[in-house]
């Protein structure tokens, strides 16, 4: 991640200091993919606790994540309007055998994202930067089957870990990414970055933008999850700040 930001920063100081006359801004719609990490310090102390009570031998974390999603940009003179929807899935799998058997846990992570906001062409070239408000939803699905009997009574009713446990590999489909149930949160998302041409017959543009989402509500990491431990009296909620970037093809007119 660190070296993709680092080309990322290059590709920036590039285009500034060899601008062209002609801004490379356009409107229209587009499809993207992105790439983040998730830093949330509370939910990572949870998980630890949660990993030890389960014997896992070493914490189950936040996965990274990547994401696809769609959006639409109006385009002015030296500024553009950023409006989208954005759908990530991702799941890390921790397991561990011990003397009196084995334990598997999985934590699947499901986040979806409404967005707008402002860019703006501060120069005459094609380097963009600018932010856009955002509305987050997470939840987590964490699936666990185990052959230690101390874990298993630890699942039982009345054990220290309660809620519903789901023992098949959950499946993703519509109703995950527009579920409006999950957790919501509030973050501003920063950003810079270029357009790059992609045919000087058309608008079409690939856009190149590291970010950074800075948390301006809380995620109530308990409440979105479907099991919990009950042992755990921590905070139940965390900021939220991820880093990551975007790669967008912008089919312009």
């Amino acid at each position: 991640m660190k070296q993709v930001s680092f080309v990322c920063f290059l590709l920036l100081v590039f285009s500034s200091s060899f601008s062209q006359k002609k801004k490379m801004g356009a409107s229209g719609f587009y499809i993207e993919s992105l790439y983040q990490q998730v830093k949330a310090k509370d939910v990572d102390k949870y998980l630890a606790i949660f990993s030890d009570s389960l014997k896992l031998g070493s914490s189950m974390k936040l996965p990274a994540q990547t994401g696809l999603g769609v959006g639409f940009i109006y385009y002015m003179e030296g500024v553009e309007i950023d409006m989208g929807f954005t759908a990530r899935p991702q799941s890390f799998n921790m397991s561990n055998t011990v003397s009196n058997g084995t334990t598997t846990a999985s934590l699947k992570m499901y986040g979806t994202e409404l967005k707008a906001g402002l860019n703006f062409y501060p120069g005459k070239g094609n380097f963009f930067m600018g932010f856009l408000l955002t509305s987050s939803a997470f939840n987590q699905k964490i699936a666990i089957t185990s052959t230690d009997p101390a874990v298993n009574n630890s699942l039982a009713q009345g054990g220290s870990i309660s809620g519903s446990i789901d023992f098949e590999s959950h499946k993703v489909n519509l109703l995950d990414f527009m579920n409006f149930s999950y957790q919501r949160v509030m973050m501003i998302k920063l950003q810079a970055g270029i357009n790059l041409r992609l045919s000087k017959y058309s608008q079409t543009m690939l856009k190149i933008s590291p970010y950074y989402d800075y948390g301006l509500t809380k995620y109530n990491f308990l409440s979105a999850s479907n099991i919990i431990l009950n042992t755990y009296t921590g905070p139940g909620k965390s900021k939220l700040n991820d880093y990551g970037i975007r790669l967008a093809i912008l089919f312009g007119k």
